[in-house]
């Protein structure tokens, strides 16, 4: 049933684009064109995907990706959709669907560069997560007076290092040196 929902609302990327079906399966549709993979997925837990792939061996990208290289607002929003009845995997194809349409008219046409783009929004977001998540260990060590730990965490955020985290910094070393160590 989920490979028929997917060939019938995504037959234009054949008809249209030159994509070619590469695999059908009851939870899983890939389409390739030269190396580009786009895959369609029905997980046992009733999760409906769209991945975009380099390559049919590649790591794939999510919507979110693809959409955040024009509206980072809308990329936050996107998710995945927990369904299991045919109408709502239809529903969360026709999403899929306005998705690629929108945002990927590049991929379809071919252009590969925007994988770099997509890679680049993806290094981003994990070293924001990684600075988000060193400022919560400084900031809950620093309100614990735990200063060694919290001048530890605040270095360790290199340049990401904000003007407020420098002047937190200072503090813990004026409390270490008042405090001999």
């Amino acid at each position: 049933m989920f490979s028929q929902l997917v060939s019938a609302r995504f037959h234009f990327l054949e008809r249209d684009y030159g994509f070619e079906r590469i695999d059908a399966s009851d939870r899983c549709v890939m389409y390739r064109k030269g190396g580009p993979v786009i895959c369609f997925s029905h997980s046992p837990y009733d999760e409906v995907s769209l991945s975009l792939r380099r390559h049919i061996r590649g790591s794939g990208f999510s919507p979110n990706f693809l959409i955040s290289l024009t509206d980072a607002r809308k990329a936050s929003a996107y998710s995945e959709k927990m369904v299991s009845k045919p109408e709502q995997i239809d529903a969360a194809l026709a999403e899929q669907e306005s998705i690629l349409r929108t945002y990927g008219q590049r991929l379809l046409d071919g252009d590969t560069t925007i994988f770099g783009e997509m890679e680049a929004v993806s290094k981003a977001a994990l070293l924001n997560d990684r600075v988000r998540s060193i400022r919560h260990h400084a900031e809950e060590a620093f309100a614990a007076k735990d200063y060694r730990k919290a001048f530890r965490e605040y270095q360790e955020l290199g340049a990401q290092r904000s003007l407020f985290d420098t002047k937190r910094m200072e503090m813990c070393e004026r409390h270490l040196s008042e405090a001999g160590g």
